[in-house]
């Protein structure tokens, strides 16, 4: 290898780290703004499993009707099949939901909590400065 190839790697895995610790600096800005919420993302990231083996499911179950009961005519398992695939689909809809609900509140909780810390510092000075033109205007 030549000198010049060492120096563009070793080159290149500095600026690698630089980009990889701004990273986790980045991240480490938001943590605080996600933690006091950790509890709904984890109810929202449960549900998940449920809600893609449903969905996985569902069009297996499908199958295992057309094959099993249509094809061959037997119509006497069919109630046991249709209570399982309505099982499934409401599993499946009752996960997605309740999936969406907990991520969305945590988010957007998250994101009000980085909004008021972002937005305080000038509220307030316009706040001061309305406060100090209502004085100076009853005074005058």
């Amino acid at each position: 290898m030549k000198l010049g190839n060492f120096y563009k790697l070793t080159r290149m895995n500095k600026t690698m780290r630089k980009f990889l610790m701004t990273r986790l600096q980045v991240w480490s800005h938001f943590l605080p703004y996600l933690a006091p919420y950790k509890r709904d993302y984890i109810c929202g990231i449960l549900p998940i499993p449920i809600s893609v083996f449903c969905s996985i499911a569902f069009p297996w179950l499908i199958i295992q009707i057309i094959d099993q009961q249509f094809i061959t005519e037997k119509w006497q398992g069919m109630g046991l099949w249709l209570s399982l695939i309505s099982f499934v689909l409401i599993a499946n809809y009752v996960s997605s939901s309740l999936y969406s609900y907990f991520i969305q509140k945590a988010a957007l909780h998250s994101i009000h909590d980085l909004r008021q810390d972002m937005f305080m510092p000038i509220t307030a000075f316009f706040h001061k400065d309305m406060i100090l033109r209502q004085y100076i205007g009853f005074t005058i």
